[in-house]
């Protein structure tokens, strides 16, 4: 069954009349911004100088950017450490976790970050623990003045991370999260098809940023290279007392054979002869086990002492650094735009409110 749709004259001047009223209604705004626009003009030039002045005011921010990258183990390395597994009593493998992951999470740790703020550096040519400058350029020690614990912390060359007291572990927390928290100054990022790690500290006080990154950088080669081969090390010994062990079943063996020699002075009985077998047969046996743990420990020294990471820096900042402005030209008509919007914006609900009262 067919329909036919047919025009309804009423809904066709129903849809004139709002056209025609959208079309009232756009002449009366236009009407109305024409009337106002001297007092819009005069406000967005009064927003247009605060953003200028705020781009003029605002601290310039200096991004020291240091990239690197690192020579991961070698895969001949990594399954020699796995046919060593049976002898060392465990498996070698490597951590699941990729390096480069490891490396990241490690750049924005609380112990490299704290590690880092708590060593020495010059920076405004005063030679003084990082901690102790950020306080002073951020003024931390006047916030702090009214928390008991906080006002009291102060720092020196000689304080160990693992020891600090309650109020410098209290404060060297609030300078990490400062440094490496969510709206921190340090970034980091890894570019998986060069494998090029990126470390960016940006902040207004450009030997700060410099000092900052270069010792994070010193800390992250360090504790990583330590942690990379302390499996390895932990293994080097375990072997090497197991050496130690057949060397000495071994020469207990061969004294007891000879031993048992001298006490035939030729005349070997049948009694004789079969623990002379035994010792025979049993140093041999030591003989083959002692050649082969001596080849493992050879084996596994070679790679403990080549399977360290290698770390190359690509680009390290230095002085000076051109600084991040804001763009005044930007802030300027920025300024311009959000005032005078808001103004006829109110000057229409204005109207609208009168209209309605």
């Amino acid at each position: 069954m067919s329909h036919i749709e047919q025009t309804n004259p009423a809904n066709m001047e129903s849809d004139e009349i709002s056209l025609k009223e959208l079309i009232l209604k756009l002449k009366e705004v236009w009407k109305l911004f024409i009337r106002n626009i001297k007092t819009i003009l005069l406000v967005s030039l009064i927003g247009g100088a605060l953003g200028l002045v705020y781009a003029w005011m605002s601290k310039p921010v200096y991004e020291a950017k240091m990239t690197f990258v690192m020579r991961a183990e070698s895969n001949n390395m990594l399954s020699s450490l796995s046919g060593l597994s049976s002898l060392l009593g465990g498996g070698t493998s490597a951590a699941s976790a990729s390096p480069m992951d490891r490396i990241i999470e490690l750049l924005g740790s609380d112990r490299i970050v704290g590690e880092a703020l708590l060593s020495k550096a010059v920076v405004d040519g005063k030679n003084d623990v990082l901690a102790n400058h950020l306080i002073r350029i951020q003024k931390f020690d006047k916030d702090w003045e009214d928390d008991t614990l906080l006002s009291k912390a102060s720092f020196t060359d000689k304080d160990v991370y693992t020891t600090l007291s309650l109020s410098q572990r209290k404060a060297i927390k609030v300078l990490t999260l400062f440094v490496a928290g969510k709206k921190g100054i340090l970034s980091k990022s890894f570019d998986k098809k060069s494998g090029i790690i990126t470390m960016n500290v940006k902040y207004h006080h450009e030997s700060f940023s410099i000092a900052l990154s270069n010792v994070l950088y010193g800390y992250l080669v360090d504790f990583y290279s330590k942690e990379a081969v302390s499996t390895i090390s932990s293994k080097v010994e375990v072997l090497q007392n197991k050496v130690d062990s057949i060397r000495n079943a071994l020469g207990a063996t061969q004294s007891a054979s000879a031993r048992q020699a001298d006490q035939g002075l030729g005349i070997l009985l049948q009694q004789d002869r079969v623990q002379q077998k035994n010792l025979g047969v049993r140093e041999s046996i030591l003989t083959v086990m002692f050649a082969e743990a001596q080849k493992n420990l050879e084996q596994l020294s070679f790679i403990q002492a080549t399977t360290s990471p290698s770390f190359s820096i690509i680009d390290q900042p230095y002085s000076p650094i051109k600084p991040e402005t804001k763009s005044k030209i930007l802030f300027t008509l920025v300024g311009m735009f959000l005032f005078g919007v808001f103004t006829f914006g109110f000057i229409i609900v204005r109207r609208w409110f009168r209209s309605l009262v």
